[in-house]
């Protein structure tokens, strides 16, 4: 009878990974230790890269949660104003859900008014719907040294204006958090990460009803988010006897918000090695671990391999494990 053998353990951490395209996106699949992160926005000059929350808030300022206000149509807006067409309504389809929305605020609505620093160059704005955090990076025309406010958040288009409601934007004085004439901030605001938003906008307010510049744009970015999965297999002494169990984990990280429908293992081996599994596993929420095992039998002497393949829709992760007879 051959002796015994080990089965190695091999642990994988995924990493979180995203692709995006205009309009719409989706992650590809992950492998060990990469990290990608991605996104094209509107403007050519400009572009909305998706990445880690963590690295979201890397020199963002925390604005306070009752900084918020409601956005309307101007008064006095007159001929000068451009508006704003809303982008087509897209199909919704059986993807992966979107993770974070943003978009390149950069279209005029009328003419600015008022001094440099009250006029604002650009205003990238966006959403990460695992954390309810919406970001602000606007870049003023001046640094400024007279307050006023700033406003910036999500909307909809009415009457060619992107219509913000209180809750969906961050207010706040543009001395308090200018490092030049940048302005990089963020807040939590649940109502934001509401997928019916089809805008976004930035203003300096002049007063409650009239604005120094308005910039917005209407074709919104979307970055979906595929799961992760963390693989554990334990280590086994197998034989030609019989069967062994070897067992192994499966989860899901909690970094993502994807659940993971109709979860499969499928089992390859190279070698003297036999095996026996299930190849339904169910769905894997955010979080969530399972514990399996599958059947394995030595058919021989030699080096063998035992492939773990586990996907859900067009996700996939690979794991390896060798077996070495002795």
């Amino acid at each position: 009878m051959p002796r015994p053998s080990r089965l190695l353990a091999l642990t994988t951490a995924i990493a979180l990974s995203f692709t995006a395209v205009p309009g719409t996106a989706s992650a590809q699949p992950a492998t060990a230790g990469s990290e990608s992160a991605a996104s094209s926005a509107a403007s050519s000059a400009t572009s909305l890269r998706a990445a880690r929350s963590a690295d979201l808030t890397a020199g963002h300022q925390r604005v306070a949660p009752s900084s918020t206000t409601s956005l309307s149509v101007p008064l006095g807006a007159g001929a000068s104003a451009r508006t704003l067409a809303p982008a087509p309504e897209r199909k919704r389809t059986k993807r992966w859900p979107v993770r974070l929305r943003g978009a390149v605020a950069t279209a005029h609505y009328g003419t600015p008014s008022g001094e440099a620093q009250f006029q604002i160059a650009s205003a990238q704005i966006r959403i990460d719907r695992g954390t309810n955090n919406l970001y602000v990076d606007a870049a003023l025309r001046a640094t400024p040294t007279t307050p006023v406010y700033l406003v910036a958040g999500f909307g909809r288009v009415q009457n060619g204006f992107c219509a913000s409601p209180a809750g969906a934007n961050l207010k706040l004085r543009t001395t308090d958090y200018a490092n030049g004439n940048r302005i990089r901030v963020f807040g939590a605001r649940p109502q934001a990460t509401a997928l019916g938003w089809n805008c976004v906008i930035a203003v300096t307010l002049q007063t409650e009803t009239s604005y120094y510049d308005v910039v917005q744009a209407a074709r919104i970015n979307n970055v979906r988010q595929k799961p992760s999965f963390g693989v554990v297999v334990r280590r086994a002494s197998l034989t030609s006897a019989r069967y062994k169990k070897v067992r192994y984990s499966i989860s899901n990280s909690r970094q993502t918000i994807a659940t993971a429908p109709n979860v499969r293992l499928k089992v390859k081996t190279r070698g003297p090695v036999a095996v026996r599994y299930k190849k339904k596993l169910g769905s894997l929420k955010p979080g969530q671990r399972k514990n399996r095992s599958i059947q394995v039998r030595l058919t021989g002497r030699g080096n063998g391999k035992i492939i773990y393949i586990f996907s859900s829709r067009d996700y996939k992760v690979r794991l390896v494990t060798k077996v070495r007879s002795r």
